[in-house]
């Protein structure tokens, strides 16, 4: 029966066959969600037991798949619409479960407090009210729960993101581990900033020390591109000789404009690739150059410190690997569900397998504009930052 209820539906397209979908051990990101890893270099660091991290070795996907073979085992599920899609296709996990859940009680606790009087606003399509998000979530509970409900698209309206293509851009983004330390030393000599008060500062100011004894120091770190990641992803976690952790949370950026270092490394000639593989590589390899090349980019990200063990999104729900999604809110509310089709690249860039999978709303990006962009949460540390790259590219959603 169909709620006639909008329901944005995205679907995350990742590298497991169909026999993958129901094996175990589950996918990376839905066992990250379960637990919290630590950093490469802390003595409790476990390796990997998910297929993304098996002994396979750091392949996303097997040396020899191709897109072809995938399609071809799965015909099924590369129906011209979603509205085709019998439910086989669309993985399922504890972690789809939670995501749906959460957005029930996101959109329970601000039915009294939504800024938006009673109307969500959607530039693609018409107003969506605060009343049918919520009856889309709770319905969608009941299909997941129920095997026999029938198809998602028998039970609910789906609509393109971009009727116009209808695909939508993804992209991925991780929480950076810093090795840090309470106090600076030979080594240690990086400070990671507080939000200070009145004007934020540049980079570059920054560098030749406009923040320097104002006591804003919340650690220090020997790896200063691990801090500039985390402030371009705008998290991070510290992680302490004794095994502490501790959450960094956004606090505050200057009003200067993003510039992508790695992207200007290119064209300086400084690497082959703009990737952040080799921007690591070259800075690591250039320290007496690294500020001056970091000060490319003159956004400077301010962090507050939490002891939680449980990150936040803008929206104020726990983040959930391979389901939390950023995502522009003057298009795509807080509270909607995404179904979407996302496409897995292996170790060369090649698109070799694809799922569909549930996304929810929950967070929001700098970069994220529009309905056709849509920013992924992969997890935390190295195995999620490959993870970011494994996602990038273009796919259906709904």
């Amino acid at each position: 029966m169909k709620t006639g209820y909008f329901m944005a539906g995205l679907l995350t397209v990742s590298v497991l066959s169909i026999t993958q979908l129901s094996a175990k051990p589950a996918a990376f990101w839905d066992t990250l969600s379960d637990q919290r890893v630590t950093s490469d270099s802390s003595p409790r660091y476990s390796q990997s037991r998910t297929y993304w991290e098996s002994s396979r070795g750091s392949r996303i996907a097997p040396r020899r798949a191709t897109m072809d073979n995938y399609q071809q085992k799965n015909a099924s599920c590369f129906a011209k619409t979603a509205t085709q899609l019998s439910n086989q296709c669309i993985r399922k996990s504890n972690a789809t479960r939670r995501g749906i859940v959460s957005q029930i009680n996101y959109l329970r606790s601000s039915r009294q407090s939504r800024n938006s009087r009673g109307k969500i606003q959607h530039a693609s399509y018409a107003n969506v009210g605060h009343r049918n998000l919520l009856t889309t979530a709770e319905s969608l509970l009941d299909w997941f729960d129920n095997y026999s409900s029938g198809s998602l698209a028998s039970n609910f309206e789906l609509r393109e993101l971009d009727p116009q293509t209808g695909k939508v851009k993804y992209t991925g983004y991780f929480t950076p581990f810093i090795s840090a330390r309470k106090y600076p030393d030979s080594e240690y000599n990086h400070p990671i900033y507080g939000r200070p008060s009145g004007r934020y500062p540049t980079r570059a100011e920054i560098f030749n020390g406009a923040l320097r004894g104002k006591g804003l120091e919340i650690a220090w770190t020997n790896d200063p591109v691990s801090y500039f990641q985390a402030q371009v992803q705008g998290s991070g976690i510290l992680s302490f000789p004794n095994n502490e952790l501790v959450d960094l949370h956004f606090a505050g950026k200057s009003n200067a404009k993003f510039v992508s270092v790695a992207r200007y490394m290119h064209q300086q000639g400084m690497i082959s690739t703009p990737s952040n593989k080799a921007m690591r590589r070259w800075l690591e390899n250039h320290p007496n150059q690294l500020e001056d090349v970091l000060a490319v980019n003159p956004r400077f990200v301010f962090f507050k410190k939490s002891q939680h063990n449980e990150r936040k999104t803008a929206s104020g729900q726990a983040l959930i690997a391979g389901h939390t999604v950023a995502v522009d809110t003057q298009h795509i509310p807080f509270g909607s569900v995404l179904l979407a089709e996302i496409p897995m690249r292996d170790t060369r860039g090649r698109v070799v397998k694809k799922e569909w999978r549930l996304l929810f709303p929950q967070d929001r990006g700098g970069a994220i504009n529009g309905s056709k962009r849509l920013d992924l949460y992969t997890g935390e540390g190295s195995q999620a930052k490959r993870m970011t790259r494994a996602v990038t590219g273009t796919g259906r959603a709904y």
